[in-house]
């Protein structure tokens, strides 16, 4: 095509270069955990109004309910403000899918480069767990009738430029070209009325899927011993953890290696432990747990403090106070069936909740956000246990 072009450029010259701007579209790391950016990229350069845009993004179905998607941003409020798009949803085909449109009246031109993503929208979704905005992808639903509403076009001066050949592209380490069942032939007119689905996936581009989350990190005095545990999501790229120790709260020891356990689940359980603390000949010793990506990203954890010289509970609430949950973490010697009792300071029972005990590190969420403030007695019994310890409600 650059030879043919080199070659007659007299006859080139005649032909209206808008005939030949093709247009893709790609989905990129938004600006908050919950958000994706959709761009599109030309062939060619162009200085034209864009006259309408249609796009399609899809949400695995196994989220419910479903979530709702909201224009957070848009990059060119001069030719799309965000009152313009227009958002229709259903779900099929596994995926909640939401068609997103903008149809201009009498817009600017709008510089589009063919060297640099174009932003067009940034999205957000209410309702969505952030380890899933990385599975979100953009897609192109082959039909007529309804399904038109659900697909990829780009329009320039009321002309269609969508490249049916190719409708996705990967923009430089945001996102990674991902289609299924692509038309590999004939022209785009016929690309068109055949049809095709193509999809891109988010989910294999590195920059969205997410750093390493600490859901909970607990440290237990269980003898003379602590027992870790913590519970983490975007686990997907994890490498390896590092136990750090500390006997004064600041300079801090790598004195354990866990490998992570590469499953391919985003939510995952650890726990380890760290023997004969009285050895150390201190008081108190702290705990953090440094996380490292297999691309060298690090997350640390908080902090936990255990005292040495107390003795080992088998049964520790965190946080202690609290103000809307607080997690019971059971150290329990044996299997077992068992209850787990809140009563208030009268004595009144608050909530029961019939257990199941596995010998080592359990974890039990008590929901406070509609009891009073004030001081609460929790019993636990089974597992070879029977322990209460006092929790604090605060507002």
């Amino acid at each position: 095509m650059k030879h043919i072009f080199i070659t007659l450029v007299s006859i080139l010259i005649l032909i209206n270069v808008d005939a030949q701007i093709k247009a893709r579209v790609t989905v990129k790391k938004g600006s908050d955990p919950n958000s994706v950016i959709i761009a599109l990229r030309p062939n060619i350069t162009f200085n034209r109004a864009i006259s309408s845009f249609l796009v399609v993004a899809q949400v695995p179905a196994t989220v419910m309910p479903r979530p709702t998607l909201i224009v957070k941003s848009t990059f060119h409020p001069d030719v799309f403000p965000v009152s313009a798009w227009n958002i229709l949803e259903n779900t099929s085909g596994g995926f909640h899918n939401y068609g997103l449109s903008v149809v201009t009246n009498n817009p600017p031109a709008s510089d589009v480069l063919s060297t640099a993503d174009f932003n067009l929208i940034e999205i957000s979704f209410v309702g969505l767990p952030p380890e899933i905005t990385s599975k979100i992808r953009l897609a192109h639903m082959a039909g007529a009738g309804p399904e038109t509403k659900y697909q990829f076009n780009f329009s320039v001066g009321g002309e269609d430029f969508t490249d049916y050949k190719k409708m996705f592209y990967a923009s430089p380490s945001n996102s990674i070209d991902f289609p299924i069942s692509p038309f590999t032939g004939g022209t785009d007119l016929e690309a068109e009325i055949n049809g095709y689905e193509a999809y891109q996936y988010s989910e294999t581009i590195d920059a969205v899927v997410l750093p390493v989350e600490f859901k909970s990190f607990y440290a237990v005095k269980s003898g003379d011993d602590a027992r870790l545990s913590w519970d983490v999501s975007a686990d997907e790229k994890n490498s390896h953890f590092e136990v750090l120790r500390s006997t004064d709260g600041r300079n801090f020891q790598n004195v354990q290696r866990v490998n992570a356990l590469q499953n391919g689940r985003s939510d995952n359980s650890y726990q380890t432990s760290d023997l004969s603390l009285s050895k150390l000949g201190s008081r108190e010793i702290f705990y953090q747990i440094n996380q490292t990506d297999r691309d060298g990203t690090q997350t640390k954890s908080a902090v936990r403090k255990l005292s040495v010289d107390g003795l080992g509970k088998s049964v520790t609430a965190f946080p202690n106070p609290a103000r809307t949950t607080t997690k019971l973490v059971v150290d329990a010697p044996e299997n077992g069936k068992g209850a787990i009792i809140m009563r208030d300071a009268l004595g009144r029972q608050i909530q029961n909740i019939n257990a199941q005990f596995n010998k080592g590190i359990n974890h039990f969420e008590l929901k406070l956000m509609n009891i009073a403030s004030g001081d609460y007695n929790i019993s636990v019994m089974g597992g070879g246990i029977n322990e209460t310890i006092k929790v604090t409600k605060i507002n």
